[in-house]
Parts: C-alpha cells; sequence; structure tokens
C-alpha cells in the first residue's frame, strides 16, 4: 500500500521511539515452484503486466512452502491465491504462458501435488504455444 502525502502532513518521531522494538513488516518473497522472465526477456514485461493485473489493490492469502536463506536475508516461496476469485497466482503466471516451472533439482518441492498440477498446466501451455513457448 502506498499513498503520496504532502511534506507538511508529515510529522516527526517521538525522540524516545524505539527503533528496535518493531521489526520489519515486510519479507522478501517469491512465487513457489515458478520462474518469469526478467523484465529485459522476451515476454518479461507482458509477465510483470499480467502479475499486477492479479494482484493490485487486492488482499491476497501466501502459503508458505518454504524458506530459503538466514531469516534478515532469505527469501520466503509462496503460493499467491486470491480468496475472492479463487485464482492461484502461481498457476496463473504458468497457464497465461509468462512463467515457467521451476526443475526439480533447482528447487525444493515440499508440495508434490501442487507440483504436479503445475506441470500439467505447463504441458498445457506449451502445448498450446502460449507466450514463452512460441
Amino acid at each position: 500500500n502506498t499513498e503520496v502525502v504532502s511534506r507538511d502532513v508529515i510529522r516527526e518521531l517521538h525522540e524516545d521511539f524505539n527503533y528496535d522494538a518493531f521489526p520489519p513488516q515486510a519479507t522478501k518473497a517469491k512465487l513457489a515452484y515458478i520462474r518469469a522472465p526478467a523484465m529485459d526477456e522476451d515476454w518479461g514485461e507482458d509477465s510483470a503486466a499480467l502479475l499486477k493485473q492479479l494482484v493490485w489493490g487486492k488482499t491476497m492469502v501466501a502459503n508458505i512452502q518454504f524458506k530459503e536463506g538466514d531469516d534478515d536475508e532469505g527469501v520466503t516461496h509462496v503460493f499467491l491465491g486470491d480468496e475472492e476469485t479463487e485464482v492461484n497466482i502461481n498457476g496463473a503466471m504458468i497457464i497465461a504462458g509468462l512463467a515457467r516451472l521451476e526443475s526439480r533439482r533447482q528447487t525444493r518441492v515440499s508440495n508434490w501435488e501442487f507440483y504436479e498440477t503445475l506441470e500439467s498446466v505447463e504441458a498445457t501451455a506449451k502445448r498450446e504455444r502460449k507466450c514463452i513457448w512460441q
């Protein structure tokens, strides 16, 4: 969530405010088991646009699959879903042909049933030659 405000409405924090009492609220996360093209690669901008369309301004539910790295600098791998529309974002990116499944050797699979579902979805996207599979 963001908001742009003018400088005159921002107040200084009280001098007794203890920054250490409040740990960071945001963490680095990535969609589990998938890899989307970088912005400077073919289909990268399209992939980013679809992700924005699917999640921007919505309340999403993240199901943590595993954490990679230490607590401060690590990355949390998640399934991301929209409860209202019941869309799984990881799967939607693959179905559209704008992300590919990471190989079993490149990721730590903790939910084999879902991983195999994504394999099936990716096979369909390949067969239909969608976007990155053209």
